[in-house]
């Protein structure tokens, strides 16, 4: 059994995430959004020339999924519910009690190469920054230990097309943000999701 196969017994379908796939059928295909990127010079985003993804036999856990906002919706309330939702379980809760557990003890979250011209590193002047050395760590995602706007011990995390999700446990509710934007932590792009964010934290 593939990573692909193992998804759809044991999260995407129970969970009936059904636009989620490493490889997207091809009925779902025109549902797939192109990306764009953002010149540097002049700030302006350039769309990409469509082109479909080649197959994979390769599967990386650590990304290279395609979702759409409602199906990540939909693993970030069973996240949220510790592992269940719907009478759905794909976690035991003292699984996903020890897969939130922060892991970093003597050091903190220090944030792994990404190559030059797929990052944008320009300074923030804000704490609230996702290439934070500052948080922890857990089995699955970045646990906040750092924010002036979220509380201790949310989780969040991000994808490479800038799209960013957030899951706090303290208010009960968790975020998703998605975009088809490079560079990654593209400054535009970030900042709208940190101002949909504190809008979020604002109407709670």
């Amino acid at each position: 059994m593939n990573l692909e196969e193992y998804l759809r017994k044991n999260v995407t379908g129970p969970l009936e995430m059904n636009s989620t796939w490493f490889n997207v059928p091809e009925e779902l295909e025109d549902l797939v959004v192109s990306s764009s990127i953002r010149n540097n010079d002049s700030g302006e985003l350039i769309k990409n020339e469509y082109t479909k993804r080649k197959i994979t036999k390769s599967f990386n856990a650590g990304g290279g999924i395609s979702s759409s906002p409602e199906d990540y919706g939909k693993f970030l309330v069973c996240m949220l519910n510790k592992g269940k939702v719907d009478g759905v379980e794909i976690l035991k809760e003292q699984t996903f009690d020890l897969m939130n557990t922060p892991q970093l003890d003597k050091f903190k979250t220090t944030h792994r190469h990404v190559p030059v011209g797929n990052v944008d590193t320009k300074a923030r002047g804000d704490k609230d920054n996702f290439f934070d050395s500052y948080d922890n760590w857990t089995l699955a995602w970045a646990y906040e230990e750092n924010s002036t706007i979220r509380p201790y011990g949310t989780g969040y995390w991000a994808g490479f097309y800038n799209t960013y999700f957030t899951i706090d446990f303290e208010n009960e509710f968790a975020l998703v943000y998605m975009t088809q934007i490079l560079p990654f932590n593209d400054m535009e792009s970030y900042n709208l999701f940190t101002s949909f964010e504190k809008m979020i934290y604002n109407f709670h």
